[in-house]
């Protein structure tokens, strides 16, 4: 199976990694149980810093609700941390914000059906939209958001 990137191509791999995370464990490269029930990939929106400050933008992670973590590997960077503190520094917000959550099953159904890391369907549609007017009322084009 072939799985596009078009969605983050050049402006970040959270949904990728997010889904690799996923596939691969890697919650126990933190000492966590191998329990994969009791994780779930989230599609949401997250708020951009320093010169995107205030930009919305589609962002991927892995959630465990039980225990309040989220591990968020993207680009290299990020690790496992409680999810009350990554909200907050993220400006997540599940309340005001689209805020998708896929089983480990539901995440491998949509990779089948829609041959891309996400986000997927309605997810798409919401954050894509609220992604391009955040990125236009900021006075920055899609390709520049990550770059400025």
């Amino acid at each position: 199976m072939s799985v596009a990137v078009e969605y983050t191509k050049d402006l970040g791999d959270c949904y990728e990694s997010a889904v690799n995370s996923f596939m691969e464990n890697r919650w126990t490269e933190f000492g966590l149980p191998d329990k994969r029930n009791s994780w779930t990939l989230v599609h949401t929106m997250c708020a951009g810093g320093g010169p995107i400050e205030g930009v919305r933008f589609g962002h991927a992670f892995l959630f465990n609700r039980e225990m309040g973590l989220v591990i968020d590997l993207a680009n290299g960077r990020g690790g496992l941390l409680p999810a009350p503190r990554y909200f907050k520094l993220g400006g997540v917000n599940p309340d005001k914000y689209p805020f998708y959550e896929y089983t480990y099953a539901e995440m491998l159904e949509a990779l089948v059906e829609h041959e891309t890391y996400g986000p997927w369907g309605d997810a798409y549609d919401e954050i894509a939209a609220i992604e391009d007017d955040s990125v236009k009322a900021a006075g920055l084009s899609l390709s520049e958001k990550n770059t400025k």
